[in-house]
């Protein structure tokens, strides 16, 4: 079996919440690094073949050093971004310091993201970074108000970020705040507009070769992986059309 014994728990030719359950039983369990803690681990998970910090949603190159004072624009300094803000879950432990949703970013751009979902931005956005992060009003049916586009080439990598956050944490999603990604039960967890963008992000900006070294290289300081980069298109499994 691919990845040792590690999915040895999980019955693959299931689907749907049966799948979900099955994920998450095999990943929830891992240690907790500490907020705090977290740019000793960076260096090893997120960082570029030139060493500056790999960061999704500017083109600045920052150094690992850049990352105290304040910031009045892009490219000041980067910061801790939460893919799931972090008042949805109340800043609890392990989710305030899950590595496989907490990336070093931009902090001016991660302050325009502020807790806006993930969609797709409709005419002019309010905001657009150096690598196309846009803010603005959501062109996503389901979904009102501002919302935050990632970088076409960081689509699949969020998608497959918010995959595996309602399934490593399926048994906690019902204690969570409001959010409009979510519908804060164990299956489907995601709500529709989200499952559907989501899949088409994930198609169209594949598993790349940055999520899985990254994958690796969060195994070997948080022990668990995100099976969604493991196999590619599980998602159509887990939520199938």
């Amino acid at each position: 079996m691919a990845y040792g014994s590690y999915y040895a728990s999980v019955d693959f030719t299931k689907t749907k919440a049966s799948l979900k359950t099955a994920l998450s039983g095999a990943i929830s369990s891992h240690t907790t690094l500490g907020y705090k803690n977290l740019i000793n681990y960076y260096p090893d998970t997120d960082e570029r073949s030139d060493g500056s910090v790999w960061d999704m949603y500017s083109n600045h190159k920052f150094k690992w050093s850049d990352n105290a004072g304040n910031y009045s624009k892009e490219g000041d300094i980067w910061n801790k971004e939460h893919t799931v803000p972090q008042s949805v879950f109340n800043e609890a432990n392990p989710m305030v310091c899950d590595l496989y949703h907490v990336y070093p970013t931009d902090g001016y751009v991660n302050n325009r993201r502020s807790n806006y979902p993930h969609a797709m931005v409709s005419g002019t956005p309010v905001f657009s970074s150096s690598n196309d992060t846009i803010v603005g009003n959501s062109a996503t049916s389901g979904v009102s108000g501002r919302v935050c586009e990632p970088a076409d080439e960081y689509k699949g990598d969020f998608a497959r970020t918010y995959f595996y956050m309602v399934t490593c944490y399926e048994s906690r999603l019902s204690s969570w705040k409001s959010f409009a990604t979510f519908t804060n039960n164990s299956y489907p967890s995601l709500s529709s507009w989200a499952i559907a963008l989501y899949k088409q992000w994930s198609h169209d900006d594949p598993v790349s070769e940055k999520e899985t070294k990254r994958t690796a290289a969060v195994f070997a300081c948080q022990k668990n992986r995100n099976p969604y980069i493991d196999y590619p298109g599980l998602e159509n499994l887990v939520w199938p059309a």
